[in-house]
Order: structure tokens, then C-alpha cells, then sequence
């Protein structure tokens, strides 16, 4: 609320979102809640507010000269009850707002309904530490009173309960010598008032550092002239010479009573102040005190325990990430550390808490879920003994071997002295997607995402598509892969594809006549390689996976939406390139072929298409191959072609795949007419044109 003396909130508050401007004070009495708070999003400016005793404090959007006083806090907030404001010109209540979870409802004689904004606030995390302690502290530094700390005699604890007094001007000086020493001291000749005026600029207006400059630039500190006993160490280490100034120019030296009595300072205070300064500088305090590492000092055990746990990269954080994913199947935190437990137990060692878990997992990137996808057959057959070591670690150096693979040639492709892409088809979408319960049981459309990524430039095309335009069949991601290559990597450069061994998108023959028609064409060299089955992380799910959190709760109502959304799901180094492909894109490359078939053997038991793990196709025209990673590349063997297929033509134009759109059977065009009632109805046409 604007403009009010006070703002009061009282009870249990939900998703309270509040705009106060210019009050002289706003407090919470949210105190000793039972019930978990939650969602608070707050936009304060010049306001000061107090929350004591609660969970979990959530505050956004603070404006300037905001001071929070929270002690013990940290909020949830749920339901919310009443919020009232005290007028400023009778002191009366007025009722705000009530916001529940029915609704928000306002009173008729708020004139306007903007006064809940809204807010939200992420859950953000627990400060730890007492507030107590830090109010303490800054009135410490100021000078006022103050609850210190004390420990009883004979014992460890201590309690943070000692009153401490505020800093007083003392009397002035009284000494005879003082009075008497005209030239070496004058203490006489500065006045009451100006003591007090010292005293309050020195306590209001600097902040402790500067105190303690001001200190080092009035206290001189020499050498004593002579030691009394040269062979016990005096606790005098030096003389100390004190001065007061007076206005711009004046100063007067004085004694250290009435040096000390004009600060309200003490003895020991100051002489460990001015005993670090050299040329009227004081040096940089070098003491710290060394915090161990509390995770890494005192759980030495965890840490082995969690190092030996097998890991697996994620497959749709592997570009940005380094999360790691246990290997064992924990289903929860808890689970793991149940199994800690065990190990503890079977060491001999004290185990630590979960939460000491938690914070060292966190540290050292791991996870304990895995996405189902991330799951490896041949690993997960290890796991359950069905798998023979010998073909288990076959597998793993094959894996390993791949990676090896792409990593070499990543490292190339940053350096600019080839192209590497990435590509993959992204999990099957429906449109429209909404949340209604009309879709629940009805067919939609199904529409397609094939994503090429260039990891070198850090490019990415997204091709997104409906089953109207095109099928999943070779030729449809054929046309794909060559327009790509056709409009972006046209610079003599040698290409790197890497992709995972799906027969009829990446490892045919369709696709590989293609290839070579291109690497023909063009006068460049294309190689295509292929990672290992259940192991295929590639930056291009990073891809999809942005894309998805995009789409998280979005409502979809045509396929255009989905490009709109992919653009929308990347800023930097720049946004997705996305198109939306109609029938006309796509040819049929399944045409005009040079080799039949890429099959590297002919009997049973020779190599097959899914052995083969890298293919190469040369300007020259011909296709080379291998079945494994550090063997050289072999020639792939041509097949002798059909009588009835006619010979190649080097200036051969594929023909369109398509002469129109594809049809959808009649049951799914009745159900999306059905859907169209929960549909806006600029969107109806789209539906009403679809072929079936």
C-alpha cells in the first residue's frame, strides 16, 4: 500500500504478493508457524521489514534501501488469511486483500485492484546463522548496546546473553601535570561541546574501518628511549604519542586518558590498532583464519565411497553439463545413503548425515537418477548377469573407444580445421497438445524434430515437420542432411557427422548414395560415424532438451507453435535456426543408386550393416568403411546391380518424394475435428484442410 504510516501482515499468508512504497515501516508477525509458508513475492522501496521465528523467507524484486531484519527464518507459505492496513489519519484497520486458494478477493472501498502484483519467487537457499547475532554485531559497531557473549568459569559453553554498554564520551582530563605542561600537552584547551561534537561524528558517521584510519592518523607510535631491563621483555614495546584534532587545521596534543575518554575507546583497543602502521598507513591485516574444507576434511570415507559408485554421463545435459548419473539404481537420496550406511558399517566407520551427503554429491556433480533413456541393454543384461564379462568389457572399450573418437574430432572441429555435426531426431510430438481432458482419448497429429548441431560454430537447424509432409522413412532425412550441408558447410572443408546407428535414418544405403552424390558434387570429403548402441550422448540432445523445458506446460495448438517455441528456447551465442518443411522440401534419394546395398560381407557370419562404425565417401565416388575405430578404412565391395535398374547418371536430378500433401486415416481427422471445440477458433481452418 502506498503512503501509509504502517503496514501490518498478520496470520498465515499465501502467495501474498505486495507493492509498498514509501511506508515508514512494514512487519510481518509471522511467528512460530506450524504450517509450512510458502511463495512470497515481495516489491519493497525505502521500507524495513522484520520476520522472526519462521522456515524459509522467499523475497523478490527489492527495490532500493530495502533493510530485511529476519531471525531464525526460513518460510513456506500456503494459505493466506487477512492483511490489513492501519490509515494513516485515524489509525484504523482497513482490510487489504484476502488471497486463498479459492481466490483473491478485494474490498469495495480499495479504489484500486493493483495493489497485489504479482511476485514469484524461487525457492532459494537457507541462510544459516542467527540474525540475532548479526544485529548484535552492527550495534556493536555503532557504538550502542548490545548483548555480548559470556562463558562461566570452568566451562565450554558459552551464552549470548551479556549485556554490553553503549559507548559514552568519559570525563575529561583532571591532571595536574596535563594542566601544568602547556607545551607538551593541551587537553585545557578543548571544550566540552567540541568533545561532544568529536564524539558524535567519530561513533555516527564512520564505519569501523574508518575508525580505526582516524585512530592510526592520531596516535604516533615511537621507540622507547630506554630499557630499564634489557633481559625480561617489557610490555612496553614502544611509546605512544596521542593528538586530537580541532577543526580543519588544529591539532592539540593530549594524554591518553582524555584521548581515550574524548572516543569512548580503551587502552588495548587502541594500541592494537596503531600497532601495525608504518609511514601513517596501517597495513592490510594479514591473519585469516583457515576454514577446512568441512566436506572434504571430515568425510574422507564418503568421498571414496561415492568415487568407486560407476557413473554415466547425462544424455540431455552432455553439452553444457558435467552431472554425473550413478550407475547402481537408487531411486532416491535416501537410498544411497542407506547404502552408505551398510558401507559404514561393514568399515567401521562413524557414518555422517545425509545432509552431509547431499552437500558432497553436490560438490562433485553426481546424481542419483537417470533418465530411462541413458540405459544401456548390453549394461543393464551386466547388471543382471546375462551379460558375460568378456562381452560386457568388449562393450565398454568399444564405448570408450567411440568417444575417443568424437572427442579427437570435436577438438579439430574448435580448432576450424574440419566441420562436425551432430544430429538426432527428437522424441515424437502431438498437435495440438493442451491440457484438456477432450485429448485425452482422441488421436492427434503426430509432428517430427530433426535437429543438426555444428559443433565447432555452435550452429543449430532444428527441422521440424508433421506427418503430413513427410514419413520417417531414409529419403525424408536424406533431403534433410544435404540441404544442410548444402547451404552451410560449402567451403572445401572435410565433414564429420556423428550420429547414433538407427538403420533406416543414418546407416543405409539411401542415405550413404546420398552422401556420396554430395561429396561427388561438391568436391568434399564426408565421413559418418556412428556411436555405440545405448552410449550415443551427443550435443544435439542438449538440444532437445532445451527445447523440452521450453515446451513444459505450454499450450500447442498448431505445428508452427513448436517453431516458435524452439526459437524461443536459446539466446546465446544465438537462437535455434528452426523451419517448418512441407511436402515440397523433401526427394527421394532412393533413386539413381551407386551401391546397392552397404553391407561390408556377403556369407553368413561376415560383417552386416549395424557392424560397421565409421563410413567414408570421397570426391572420387567411392565409399570406404570400417567395423571398428583403430582399424584403417577398407573399400565397400559394390554389388552387382538388377537388370531392371537402369545406370547411373551423373547429372541425375532427384525427383520430388512427394506430388502432395500425405493423407491421415479418417478415425484421426474425426477426432481432431472433435478436438477443435477446445481449440481457438483462428486455428480451426488448419484442421479442416488436413488430407485424409
Amino acid at each position: 500500500n502506498d503512503n501509509c504510516n504502517d503496514v501490518e501482515v498478520i496470520s498465515n499468508i499465501t502467495e501474498l504478493d505486495l507493492d509498498v512504497n514509501d511506508c515508514d515501516s512494514v512487519q510481518f508477525y509471522v511467528s512460530d508457524c506450524d504450517t509450512d509458508l510458502a511463495k512470497l513475492g515481495v516489491n519493497f522501496q525505502e521500507t524495513n521489514v522484520n520476520v522472526n521465528n519462521c522456515d524459509t523467507l522467499l523475497v523478490q524484486n527489492i527495490g532500493d534501501e530495502m533493510n530485511i531484519d529476519v531471525t531464525s527464518v526460513e518460510l513456506e507459505f500456503e494459505e493466506a488469511e487477512r492483511s490489513y492496513c492501519n490509515d494513516k489519519d485515524d489509525g484504523s484497520k482497513v482490510e487489504v486483500g484476502v488471497q486463498d486458494q479459492d481466490g483473491e478477493i478485494l474490498p469495495e472501498n480499495i479504489e484500486s485492484q493493483d495493489l497485489l502484483v504479482s511476485h514469484k519467487a524461487e525457492r532459494t537457499k537457507r541462510v544459516f546463522g542467527s540474525n540475532k547475532k548479526k544485529l548484535n554485531r552492527e550495534l556493536r559497531m555503532k557504538g550502542q548496546s548490545y548483548l555480548g557473549y559470556r562463558r562461566p568459569p570452568n566451562q565450554c559453553l558459552t551464552y549470548h546473553d551479556s549485556q554490553r554498554l553503549a559507548r559514552v564520551m568519559g570525563p575529561p582530563c583532571n591532571s595536574a601535570f596535563c594542566k601544568s605542561s602547556n607545551n607538551k600537552r593541551k587537553c585545557g584547551n578543548i571544550p566540552h561541546h567540541l568533545r561532544e561534537e568529536i564524539f558524535t561524528n567519530f561513533w555516527d558517521n564512520l564505519n569501523w574501518a574508518q575508525r580505526k584510519i582516524y585512530v592510526c592518523n592520531l596516535v604516533v607510535r615511537t621507540a622507547t628511549k630506554s630499557k630499564k631491563n634489557g633481559e625480561i621483555p617489557s610490555r612496553r614495546a614502544a611509546t605512544l604519542k596521542y593528538f586530537i584534532k580541532v577543526g580543519e587545521n588544529v591539532i592539540y596534543p593530549v594524554c591518553k586518558t582524555m584521548f581515550l575518554s574524548t572516543f569512548g575507546l580503551r587502552e588495548w583497543q587502541v594500541s592494537n590498532w596503531v600497532k601495525n602502521v608504518k609511514h601513517g598507513i596501517k597495513e592490510q591485516h594479514l591473519r585469516t583464519r583457515l576454514l577446512p574444507d568441512r566436506v572434504s576434511c571430515k568425510d574422507t570415507f564418503m568421498r571414496s565411497f561415492l568415487e568407486k559408485l560407476n557413473k554415466l554421463p547425462s544424455h540431455y545435459c552432455r553439452k553444457n553439463s558435467d552431472l554425473l548419473y550413478l550407475e547402481q539404481t537408487f531411486v532416491t537420496k535416501k537410498d544411497l545413503y542407506n547404502t552408505y550406511l551398510v558401507k559404514c558399517k561393514e568399515s567401521g566407520e562413524s557414518p555422517k548425515s545425509q545432509n552431509t551427503l547431499t552437500k558432497l554429491m553436490k560438490k562433485m556433480n553426481i546424481s542419483p537418477y537417470k533418465p530411462k533413456k541413458d540405459q544401456c541393454n548390453v549394461c543393464c543384461g551386466h547388471e543382471e548377469n546375462n551379460i558375460t564379462e568378456e562381452e560386457w568389457h568388449k562393450h565398454q572399450e568399444e564405448k570408450e573407444r567411440a568417444r575417443e573418437e568424437k572427442n579427437k574430432d570435436k577438438s579439430m572441429a574448435l580448432n576450424g580445421e574440419k566441420h562436425v555435426l551432430t544430429m538426432d531426431l527428437q522424441a515424437l510430438k502431438t498437435c495440438p497438445s493442451i491440457f484438456a481432458s477432450a485429448l485425452y482419448y482422441k488421436t492427434k497429429l503426430t509432428v517430427h524434430n530433426f535437429t543438426v548441431f555444428n559443433i565447432g560454430t555452435k550452429h543449430c537447424k532444428c527441422y521440424w515437420f508433421d506427418e503430413t509432409s513427410s514419413d520417417l522413412q531414409a529419403s525424408t532425412f536424406a533431403s534433410i542432411i544435404v540441404h544442410y550441408i548444402e547451404q552451410y558447410l560449402c567451403d572445401g572443408k572435410s565433414i564429420v557427422i556423428f550420429s547414433d546407428g538407427c538403420t533406416y535414418q543414418n546407416r543405409n544405403c539411401v542415405l550413404s548414395n546420398a552422401l556420396l552424390n554430395l561429396a561427388k558434387e561438391k568436391k568434399m570429403l564426408i565421413e559418418q560415424k556412428f556411436l555405440t548402441k545405448g552410449h550415443t550422448q551427443m550435443e544435439c540432445d542438449s538440444v532437445h532438451a532445451n527445447i523440452e523445458k521450453k515446451l513444459r506446460n505450454q499450450k500447442i495448438f498448431l505445428p508452427s507453435d513448436y517453431v516458435r517455441k524452439t526459437e524461443e528456447a536459446r539466446q546465446h551465442p544465438q537462437p535455434y535456426e528452426t523451419t517448418l518443411l512441407d511436402h515440397e522440401f523433401f526427394y527421394n534419394y532412393n533413386v539413381n543408386l551407386v551401391y546397392s546395398s552397404i553391407r561390408p560381407g556377403r556369407k553368413p557370419g561376415d560383417p552386416n550393416v549395424t557392424d560397421i562404425r565409421a563410413l567414408k565417401y570421397t570426391p572420387e565416388g567411392v565409399i570406404y568403411y570400417k567395423t571398428d575405430f583403430n582399424e584403417p578404412y577398407l573399400e565397400l565391395p559394390k554389388r552387382r546391380t538388377s537388370k531392371n535398374q537402369p545406370e547411373q547418371n551423373e547429372n541425375f536430378e532427384f525427383p520430388r518424394l512427394y506430388q502432395g500433401r500425405l493423407k491421415i486415416k479418417k478415425n484421426k481427422f474425426d477426432h481432431l475435428q472433435q478436438i477443435k471445440s477446445v481449440l481457438p477458433k483462428d486455428c480451426w481452418d488448419f484442421f479442416d484442410n488436413i488430407p485424409h
